[in-house]
């Protein structure tokens, strides 16, 4: 207990924060969002919030971190010690991409932040992203033919795959308006069964990469 609120309440009020601000910020981005907006989301005065986070960058930074974990554990959870190499990379791309279409608000904020480059002057530890992305590197590694290509192929490779599947993880609204709901929808089969195609083709055609 601290000041006299249950510890249970206050984890709870930090929670309805984190939701709040996560809408937030994917809307409006790091600059666009105010705390006393996000504040008033859930109640709250400006003065309440900065009970549980002293500065915007903070709660920013808490709420990225907890996109990531959830990344970073999805990533994992995919990893069937029993499929080869590239099977189990496949299979990581296509959860990745299964996640980001579920969570419309989680691929906003990572777009604007691998795009936007919001917090340019944070500390390298909370690179959240760079470690997830990371782990997907690791991935591709252990696929034959994948090791030894240059780090920057590797790189290179996991961002089109990750850059392409937020781009249209992201454009569900703007693709309804340009096509309509059932042409999307029909577009929504063909995706993955494209990515599909695209991580194989990244996998067998790239061995002789120069």
């Amino acid at each position: 207990m601290s000041d006299g609120i249950p510890a249970e309440s206050q984890d709870d009020t930090r929670e309805q924060l984190l939701d709040a601000a996560h809408v937030q910020f994917a809307e409006r981005g790091f600059y666009g969002a105010s705390i006393a907006q996000i504040a008033g989301e859930v109640g709250l005065t400006k003065q309440a919030l900065l009970y549980h986070f002293k500065r915007k960058e903070e709660l920013y930074r808490e709420v990225l971190k907890r996109i990531a974990d959830s990344l970073f554990e999805a990533t994992r959870a995919e990893q069937r010690p029993d499929a080869s190499p590239a099977q189990r990379f496949e299979d990581v791309i296509l959860a990745i991409y299964e996640r980001a279409a579920a969570n419309p608000l989680d691929t906003k904020l990572l777009m604007r932040e691998l795009l936007e480059d919001q917090r340019s002057e944070a500390p390298e530890g909370d690179w959240f992203f760079k470690n997830w992305l990371g782990e997907i590197i690791t991935l591709l590694e252990a696929v034959e033919g994948q090791a030894d290509l240059p780090m920057a192929d590797k790189i290179a490779r996991v961002y089109l795959l990750i850059s392409a599947i937020q781009f249209y993880a992201g454009s569900d609204a703007v693709l309804t308006r340009f096509y309509g709901k059932e042409e999307f929808d029909r577009i929504g089969e063909f995706y993955p069964l494209e990515l599909r195609r695209l991580v194989r083709r990244l996998l067998t055609n790239g061995h002789t990469a120069n």
